[in-house]
Parts: structure tokens; C-alpha cells; sequence
């Protein structure tokens, strides 16, 4: 009669991992498969999708950043802080994009840069042995990733040939602004992960991204150039030409700004401005390579999908607040429409709001924070005027 053999629960925990061993997939040189950009890139895209996202949330009332110096603590959580996953994810995305950057670079040096010093010592002996690669130990945290990093800029002669081509394109890294950029953004990354109850606000979230991670990202990519082989996030610029991350870099201020009752203005408008640009961001982030190639992605055998999306569009005329269909300032597709609806609200003389949306990358914005012309997005006001 045969024996049934029983596993012991360290047997099974073992047949467990090495399930997942024989079904993980390997992405880099000489594994399954590579990628262009590199891999961490997913997670630029990632943060970026939700930095946009942050400004849907609270659009419809945002203007009231006007009034920016009434705002005290409490309300401007509450008011402007829109959906907590979007602030979580754009912060993650960030950090995560950073930490697998800068492993990145330690790898190109060597390996084993990237990874823990063999704790075990079943590991030891196989190092010495030639019998381990790197891909089989454990990396390094963010904290220690940081340290080998710039240990490297002392450790390498400036003349010596890994130090010309793995480190000399990111000195900017060592900066001291960007050291300090990168040490908050990690403190929000590990207050969100051990934490989860506090959150950058708009004003600390705003000036983090916009003024210290934006340009800080904007070099890397330009360091990163002989690796992205002339990729480039396709939401960085429009269909139309409206180069985003530039429009970005041109918004400038300071978190001591904040304090500053004679600065005010400026940088409500600052917001205002940044709120249009990351309404823009995302709608160029829907409006992704294939579908600017007139191809819809899930269903590829419909024959301009486009002229599709400007037929639904122009059925809009017949709406009762219809006022006007036009080329939209994004895609550039003619799926805009204008809308115009009375109003009688006794706390304002406005008789009429307006509001405009493209059935195509679905950009979408209401009056109330101000024409995309005024900040010179758009050649001619978009909304209604009359």
C-alpha cells in the first residue's frame, strides 16, 4: 500500500516561494525581456497621471484660492485637499521613480552596488565562489541607496572613465537644493507608508512638486537622454505643441511666498495657473500615442474613431445650452463644446456660467477659474463672453 508523504509547513513554505520564483517575470538586460524606457519610467508616468488628477477633484470650486491669505489650516485641508489616493500615489510614484533611478546608476558601476551585503552566509560563500549574481540578493532601502550613491562621487576620480559615464550627467542630484528636494519627498513617502493619517497640503503638496520635483525630473530626463533612445513621455507636450513640463517650469515661487500677504495675488494666480496646466496634463495623458494616430486601442478595426468622436460632438448643437464647437486647445480634434447656462444666484451679478468639454481626450474646465487665454493657453477666449 502506498504512503502518503506529509509536508511540513517549512516544505510547504518552501514550495510556496518557489512557485512565485518560477512565475515572476525578469525585465533587463539578458533576462525575459528589456524595455524602453527603462522599466522605473511606469512609475514617472504614474506620478505625474496623479499629480494632474489632484486639480479634477476641487475645479469646480478652486477659485476661492483667491482669497488664498483667509485660508487657515483646518478649511484648506478640508477644501483643497480633493482625493487622498491622488496625493498618496503622485508621492509614491515619485519616490519610487527616484530610488529605482538611482539603483539604476549604481548598477551600471557595478551589480552588486545595488544590493545588500550578503547577510546570509550561504551567499558569502557562493560570492567568493562566482556562484551568486546580483539579481538573486536582496536590494538596498531608499535610506542606504542614497548613501552608496553619493559615496560613489567621492569614491571615483573625476577623470576616471566610470565616473565621465555613469556619474558625471546626474552632479546635479548632489545639489544642495535637490538633496533637500529628495529628503522631503522621502519623509512623505515613509509619513504616508508608517503613517497614512497626514498629508502634505495643497500649498506644501503644490511647491513640492512644482518648484522642487518638476525640475529636478526635467534634468534627469536630460542626463537619462542616451538611455531613453528620444523617448519622451507623450503628456509632456500636446497633440497641438503646448510643451506642459516647460509651461510648468515657467510657474514660479516660493513656500516663503505663503507668509507673504503682498505676494498673495501672484500666487493664487500661480495656483490658478498650475490648475489649468495639470487639467491639461490630463487630458493629454488620456490622449495617448495610438489614439493621436487616429486608432482606437480596444477596438482597432473601427475606421477613424476620431471622425467618430466630432460626429457625436457636433449632435451637441442641438443642446439647449450649446454656444459653441470648437478645435480643442489639446488634442487639437473638433470635439470641443462650449456650453452656456443662465443663472440667478443672489450673491453675484453674473447671469450666465459656461463650461467646456472635448468628447475626444475630455478636457474640462468651468469659468469660474478663469479663460485658458488668460494665461495664454489658448489664441482666443473659450468660454462664453455674452
Amino acid at each position: 500500500m502506498a504512503t502518503v508523504q506529509t509536508l511540513t509547513d517549512n516544505e510547504k513554505m518552501d514550495k510556496f516561494r518557489e512557485f512565485f520564483k518560477n512565475n515572476d517575470v525578469r525585465i533587463g538586460e539578458g533576462k525575459d525581456f528589456t524595455t524602453t524606457p527603462p522599466v522605473y519610467y511606469s512609475s514617472l508616468n504614474d506620478a505625474f497621471h496623479n499629480y494632474f488628477l489632484t486639480f479634477r477633484d476641487k475645479k469646480d470650486t478652486f477659485h476661492f484660492i483667491l482669497n488664498i491669505q483667509t485660508w487657515e489650516r483646518k478649511s484648506l485641508a478640508f477644501n483643497f485637499t480633493g482625493a487622498n489616493d491622488n496625493i498618496v500615489f503622485s508621492i509614491l510614484g515619485f519616490h519610487r521613480f527616484i530610488e529605482l533611478l538611482l539603483k539604476d546608476i549604481l548598477r551600471r558601476i557595478n551589480p552588486y552596488l545595488a544590493v545588500k551585503f550578503l547577510e546570509k552566509e550561504e551567499e558569502l560563500f557562493q560570492f567568493f565562489d562566482n556562484k551568486i549574481s546580483a539579481d538573486e540578493i536582496k536590494t538596498i532601502e531608499y535610506s542606504e541607496t542614497v548613501k552608496r550613491f553619493k559615496q560613489a562621487f567621492k569614491h571615483y576620480d573625476k577623470t576616471s572613465d566610470i565616473y565621465i559615464e555613469h556619474l558625471h550627467d546626474y552632479e546635479f542630484l548632489l545639489t544642495q537644493k535637490n538633496i533637500e528636494t529628495l529628503n522631503i519627498l522621502a519623509e512623505w513617502r515613509n509619513r504616508i507608508m508608517h503613517n497614512g493619517t497626514t498629508l502634505p497640503n495643497l500649498f506644501a503638496f503644490e511647491y513640492l512638486v512644482s518648484q522642487r520635483l518638476i525640475p529636478l525630473i526635467d534634468e534627469t530626463i536630460k542626463a537619462e537622454k542616451k538611455y531613453l533612445n528620444n523617448y519622451l513621455p507623450h503628456f509632456f507636450e500636446t497633440a497641438t505643441g503646448i510643451k506642459i513640463i516647460d509651461e510648468i517650469l515657467a510657474v514660479k515661487f516660493e513656500f516663503a511666498d505663503f507668509e507673504d500677504n503682498s505676494k498673495s495675488r501672484n500666487l493664487a494666480i500661480s495656483l490658478l495657473k498650475l490648475g489649468h496646466l495639470k487639467e491639461i496634463g490630463r487630458a493629454a495623458f488620456n490622449n495617448d500615442i495610438v489614439i493621436r494616430k487616429n486608432i482606437s486601442f480596444y477596438e482597432p478595426y473601427y475606421d477613424n474613431p476620431i471622425g467618430r468622436v466630432e460626429r457625436f460632438a457636433d449632435t451637441e448643437r442641438h443642446h439647449k445650452e450649446f454656444y459653441d464647437l470648437r478645435e480643442c486647445l489639446c488634442c487639437g480634434v473638433k470635439s470641443l463644446v462650449v456650453y452656456r447656462k443662465p443663472i440667478d444666484i443672489p450673491w453675484t451679478e453674473d447671469k450666465f456660467i459656461s463650461w467646456f468639454k472635448c468628447y475626444n481626450c475630455d478636457y474640462s474646465l468651468k469659468n469660474n477659474v478663469g479663460d485658458p487665454n488668460f494665461f495664454n493657453l489658448s489664441d482666443k477666449p473659450i468660454f462664453a463672453t455674452e
